[in-house]
């Protein structure tokens, strides 16, 4: 019976050990490339949350948690790597804006109800929010409702803007698979 106790005591002293995968430095994992749609020259792994996912590996000898023990492959999550977005391209709601702003199509589009609909009854509040909304939305200050960023095509300025929290983590992904 002891010898079972301190066999489990070392194995969870073992275990607990073991770092998350995605806690590894740099240069103990290699990751492949992501990939890259064609057409929008986005990553296709782009999540909700403006985070990529990637398929790395670790070098040889590294054990950690999160990955397989056949392959040595684990999913690496990078934070802030790419802008999500769904339908609402900033041309479309620039243009709705300038012609149909004074009836408040813009902010339907972008799935602000209320606002258009407060400018459809007020005419686009006397003119005053149709001129401040075609700024507004010119500069990308004004984003869809849900979210996500605008659909921006490849000629089209890209406006960043860092949004910082506790949870935050400035690492800049360059290159993908520099080392090897």
């Amino acid at each position: 019976m002891l010898r079972l106790t301190i066999v489990s005591v070392f194995l969870i002293a073992f275990c607990a050990a073991l770092k998350n995968c995605n806690d590894l430095k740099k240069g103990q994992y290699i990751c492949e490339t992501p990939v890259i749609d064609a057409v929008t020259n986005k990553f296709t792994t782009c999540a909700e949350d403006n985070s990529i996912s990637v398929k790395c590996k670790t070098i040889p000898g590294l054990k950690c948690r999160g990955k397989n023990d056949k392959t040595g492959e684990f999913i690496m999550k990078i934070e802030n790597a790419c802008r999500y977005n769904t339908h609402v391209k900033h041309v479309g709601a620039l243009l709705l804006s300038v012609f149909l702003g004074v009836l408040g199509i813009d902010r339907f589009y972008l799935g602000h109800f209320t606002i258009g609909l407060f400018k459809l009854c007020s005419c686009g509040f006397f003119m005053l929010l149709y001129v401040a909304d075609i700024i507004f939305i010119a500069l990308k200050i004004i984003t869809p409702a849900d979210g996500s960023h605008y659909v921006v095509s490849h000629h089209e300025p890209h406006i960043a803007s860092s949004t910082f929290l506790n949870e935050t983590s400035m690492l800049l992904y360059n290159c993908f698979n520099c080392i090897r």
